[in-house]
């Protein structure tokens, strides 16, 4: 070894033959504060029913505000840039009611709570029509979908995602979270307005959440 140039126990990259095969244990493992810019630290993943509790999904009436799905996840970088996709389903009535909805994403440090005043907004737009402050809304609308006879048992798919730099040391537990709020009538969530108490009907919806190195 003194031969190579190996002396006082350092051994340098270039001294190391490439198919010299060095066990990955004999390997102190990589940090995330040495990783690249834009790698994916890790991925934080829940489903409706996860969220839920059961597969029953989640009925909103007018005036209410409530989370549809939520996931937590505890940085290992700082200053990450976070990324955040959902899809979940909404439930058809069988005739036309004039029924807002406004669906965004938020979040919070910590655990989640029961109050959207809570959290922080996470991309979205300001409509008019309808808003779920004080975030603001990747998705608003004045009316259910696809009404007519038969279609209460038909459940439509709703996705979003988007990406924004949070400003939070490694180690801090945040929870992101899809809030919806509802003017006049009722809104379905993960399921069709019908035949869904015997579990025969609805969807599987999530939320995933990626930690991106900055």
């Amino acid at each position: 070894l003194k031969a190579l140039g190996v002396t006082d126990g350092t051994l340098t990259n270039t001294q190391i033959n490439a198919s010299a095969a060095i066990a990955q244990s004999k390997m102190a493992a990589l940090a995330s504060t040495n990783m690249p810019t834009g790698t994916v630290v890790q991925v934080a993943h829940s489903t409706g029913t996860d969220f839920v509790g059961g597969i029953g999904g989640i009925t909103i009436a007018g005036g209410e505000y409530k989370k549809i799905l939520e996931k937590s996840i505890t940085f290992k970088t700082t200053n990450p840039h976070i990324y955040v996709s959902c899809r979940f389903g909404i439930g058809t009535p069988d005739a036309y009611y004039d029924d807002d909805l406004a669906c965004g994403f938020g979040y919070k440090t910590g655990s989640g709570t029961t109050s959207i005043s809570d959290y922080s907004a996470f991309g979205g737009n300001s409509y008019g029509r309808q808003n779920v402050n004080p975030l603001s809304s990747f998705y608003a609308c004045d009316t259910h979908g696809a009404h007519a006879s038969g279609s209460e048992y038909w459940v439509e798919t709703k996705s979003a995602s988007y990406l924004q730099q949070i400003s939070q040391s490694a180690g801090t537990t945040i929870v992101m979270a899809v809030w919806c709020s509802v003017q006049n009538g009722s809104y379905y969530i993960h399921r069709p307005e019908s035949n869904y108490n015997n579990n025969d009907a609805g969807e599987l919806g999530g939320i995933t959440v990626m930690e991106i190195k900055a």
